[in-house]
């Protein structure tokens, strides 16, 4: 079964948030989709940036680790990963 996600409109809120969908996900594929997209290829996710977020990550995991490893040494009831997960995946991206 397709989805028809591909040809539904555009919601209003898609476009306040996206700046009148000026960004990568929401604007139309054309000449400024093929623009952006070449920035986003060659300087936000290129290899060395990525590697330049490295120690970061790193950081992050190890405070991960450490607060399930607390939460389990003192307390009996059980450890909510979506919870960590989240704010992990937080603590990386924003």
């Amino acid at each position: 079964m397709m989805s028809t996600a591909a040809v539904d409109p555009p919601s209003s809120g898609s476009r306040i948030l996206t700046y009148n969908y000026l960004d990568l996900v929401f604007s139309p594929y054309g000449e400024y989709w093929r623009r952006i997209r070449k920035i986003c290829v060659l300087e936000i996710f290129s290899v060395r940036r990525v590697e330049s977020y490295r120690s970061i990550r790193e950081e992050e995991v190890v405070k991960l680790i450490n607060s399930i490893s607390d939460h389990t040494t003192s307390s009996s009831s059980s450890v909510n990963l979506t919870e960590k997960l989240f704010a992990f995946m937080a603590s990386i991206t924003f």
